[in-house]
């Protein structure tokens, strides 16, 4: 048997050191970051221990680069927005939504993770550690509402963010049941864009505009 090229041995390191990543995900919402551990990751992961270390030092290290991907794919995203202020605010919404909708398991576990004590920390860090690149996202999103003739630019920032967050959490807990893509035509008319194109986030396809309005508050049992 030929020795394996360069290229498929850094393929397969990458592939380990993005599976041990997304197992420390799983174990740090499952779990708690607190209670978890490098041995329950690697177990998660199906790796070794030292396949792990050499990655990954500590586990303050995992959560730094669990953390890091999710900031750093927002980071990109923002980074490469059309100048058109109405394109870019349809591409955000479609987005974040697209991305609830094509991996809400993992988008459960971020959430999970985000809220936990000791995790707001760490991400606090990773910020202030990107403060330029975050200082121009931030502009750049403020930008956008700016040459919108938004009155206060920053707080429709923040507004527009808590709602797509907020949008995300339901989607998330009541998927089975959450109308994601009547939402999303919601929000255009929010933000008084045109109508949005076709898209896959189907809506819940039993029951009547009533029932499924009332599927997506607490208590509604089933997700």
């Amino acid at each position: 048997m030929s020795p394996r090229s360069a290229s498929l041995n850094a393929e397969m390191r990458e592939r380990s050191r993005a599976e041990i990543l997304a197992a420390a995900l799983r174990v740090f919402a499952q779990r708690g970051y607190e209670a978890s551990s490098l041995t329950a990751i690697t177990t998660e992961a199906g790796v070794s221990h030292g396949l792990a270390h050499y990655y990954f030092a500590t586990k303050r290290d995992l959560l730094t680069e669990v953390l890091r991907g999710r900031l750093g794919a927002v980071i990109e995203l923002v980074a490469q927005l059309p100048d058109d202020p109405d394109k870019a605010l349809a591409i955000l919404i479609d987005a974040f939504l697209g991305s609830a909708a094509a991996e809400p398991d993992e988008q459960s576990l971020t959430l999970a993770l985000m809220i936990q004590p000791g995790v707001r920390e760490v991400y606090a860090t990773l910020e202030a550690h990107n403060d330029g690149i975050m200082q121009a996202t931030e502009d750049r999103l403020r930008a956008i509402f700016a040459a919108r003739g938004a009155e206060d630019p920053a707080l429709e920032e923040i507004v527009f963010r808590t709602i797509l967050e907020g949008v995300i959490f339901k989607y998330c807990v009541y998927r089975g049941s959450y109308p994601l893509a009547a939402v999303r035509r919601r929000l255009y008319a929010m933000w008084d864009l045109s109508e949005p194109p076709p898209d896959d986030l189907a809506d819940p396809a039993r029951g009547s505009e009533d029932e499924w309005r009332l599927r997506a508050w607490p208590g509604d049992g089933q997700p």
